[in-house]
């Protein structure tokens, strides 16, 4: 497993273009994705960043699971970013509050 198929992305991406439909961002969780715990190699997340810039829109990098890594490091998107197309969100209650929920 390598991640989100970036190539599958890339053809709904030309279908929507096609169609005069304008997508604005994608939302991914690069590191630790939901719920394997896959992270999107460094190849895919080069390519997802080449498609930011080709059609024009921000990514959304969920960074909720960066820390939770037995081996290695994956670079985050944001790191890899040259555009400025990258908006990280992250979280404390992941490491702090696990299992616990208020509400």
């Amino acid at each position: 497993m390598a991640g989100m198929r970036v190539d599958l992305l890339e053809k709904k991406l030309r279908e929507l273009r096609a169609k005069g439909v304008k997508v604005k961002f994608i939302y991914t969780i690069p590191t630790g994705q939901n719920p394997m715990g896959v992270t999107m190699i460094k190849e895919r997340r080069k390519h997802l960043l080449e498609l930011a810039s080709e059609y024009d829109l921000l990514i959304i990098e969920d960074a909720a699971y960066n820390f939770m890594r037995y081996e290695g490091e994956a670079t985050p998107l944001k790191a890899m970013d040259e555009e400025g197309r990258v908006i990280v969100a992250g979280t404390l209650s992941k490491v702090l509050g696990t299992g616990f929920r208020v509400g």
